[in-house]
């Protein structure tokens, strides 16, 4: 999709999404999620994609930058007017984040 649409911000970030949050070591890598997760917020600034980006810094151990991501993410929800939900999904993962835990998805089986 990204060699499809070079400018398609949601490929980037989905990409991302999955190096840095996999249930699986062997699917990690957050060097490369870091950089998809910068890309897909340089062409939207969108609450998901500094999520993302959150999470990518936070596989990196880049916990300071992963707090300041996700805090921004939740300022763009609260901007939004977003669910309740949906905002303490991005609570919780920062949380996360400031005990210096990265966030994993569980498997799906």
């Amino acid at each position: 999709a990204i060699r499809l649409k070079p400018q398609h911000a949601l490929a980037y970030n989905n990409l991302a999404w999955l190096l840095s949050t996999a249930s699986s070591e062997d699917i990690w890598d957050g060097d490369r999620a870091v950089a998809l997760a910068q890309r897909a917020v340089r062409l939207e600034r969108r609450a998901n994609h500094y999520g993302t980006l959150a999470a990518a810094y936070a596989r990196t151990g880049r916990f300071p930058d992963a707090v300041e991501a996700q805090v921004r993410a939740i300022a763009k929800l609260m901007a939004d007017s977003s669910p309740e939900a949906v905002v303490a999904d991005f609570r919780s993962r920062l949380s996360l984040y400031r005990a210096g835990k990265a966030y994993q998805e569980e498997a799906k089986r």
